[in-house]
């Protein structure tokens, strides 16, 4: 049998190498210096989706599906610096609900509307609910897509 050398045991074991601790304490440190602009990148998108997409856009009719998704998935890029709020599966949620409205061909927007309403209350008190409220919303957000527009999972399953 062939041993393949550890590099990061050889570093650590090292005079002056760097030990499991600091390294997490590092990164932490590191990821801490990425938060604010992450924050200020889900709310830039989630602003956008409001302009845009909300109820109040004179022009959403025109917009594409793409775009939407696109936004949303920016969201989700960056839900690692709001984990604990339900945000990323909110998100997650909306991008099957874009998928299947593309797929059909138009807008669902009282739908839309759900969603983006969840985004926004999940971005400023998500953190402040508990588990089994953030799931509710959860739970909520997939229940009205599957009323309104479909079931996501007989669209990933080919449908």
């Amino acid at each position: 049998m062939v041993r393949v050398p550890n590099r990061v045991g050889a570093v650590m074991a090292k005079p002056g190498g760097v030990s499991a601790r600091e390294a997490i304490r590092r990164s932490e440190a590191g990821v801490e210096t990425l938060r604010g602009p992450g924050m200020a990148t889900i709310d830039a998108r989630l602003a956008e989706i409001e302009s845009r997409f909300g109820p109040a856009a004179a022009s959403r009719e025109g917009e594409s599906f793409e775009d939407l998704y696109s936004l949303c998935t920016q969201i989700i890029d960056a839900s690692i610096f709001v984990r604990g709020t339900g945000l990323d599966d909110a998100v997650r949620a909306f991008c099957d609900l874009v998928d299947l409205c593309s797929e059909i061909g138009r807008w669902d927007w009282p739908a839309v509307d759900v969603h983006i309403d969840a985004l926004r209350m999940l971005r400023s008190a998500g953190g402040a609910m508990d588990k089994a409220q953030r799931d509710a919303v959860i739970s909520g957000l997939i229940k009205v897509t599957r009323k309104r527009v479909g079931d996501p999972a007989a669209m990933a399953g080919g449908g």
